[in-house]
């Protein structure tokens, strides 16, 4: 998850155990660090995300530039990518739904929220995910 809120993440994480959803979070306050994270796991060809959230609005880089800029990377296009923002324009969300995004989502604003949004990654998760081999490619 992309995003400069790290209380975003607590919530998120925090929804997943209360659903019983085994899954495991890497937070990243901004997109260089995002990047340094995929790129540590497409070097050591360790599982990669099931799902990506992006916040919308971030302090150095907005969400849509880092939409632009993981589907660039060949490694990473089939990964979905869900933009989280507080609020979205209809005129954005469709950008970004053109670029590739699987899904515009608007930040819950109760606990109960959070919790139908992370039953609602389910559909997104998969129990096992077993990283193609070069040999595969």
């Amino acid at each position: 998850m992309v995003d400069d809120n790290p209380g975003d993440l607590q919530l998120i994480e925090a929804a997943f155990t209360d659903c019983r959803m085994a899954a495991s979070f890497h937070g990243a306050h901004d997109y260089d660090h995002a990047k340094a994270h995929l790129d540590g796991l497409l070097a050591s060809q360790a599982d990669l995300p099931d799902v990506i959230i992006i916040d919308l609005s971030l302090p150095t880089m907005s969400g849509e530039m880092i939409v632009t800029a993981l589907r660039a990377i060949a490694e990473l296009r089939e990964i979905p990518l869900l933009v989280f923002s507080g609020m979205v324009r209809e005129d954005v969300a469709q950008r970004l739904t053109a670029a590739g995004v699987s899904r515009v989502v608007v930040k819950p604003k109760s606990y109960k929220e959070y919790l139908a949004f992370a039953r609602s990654l389910g559909d997104f998760i998969k129990p096992v995910r077993r990283r193609r081999t070069k040999k595969e490619r």
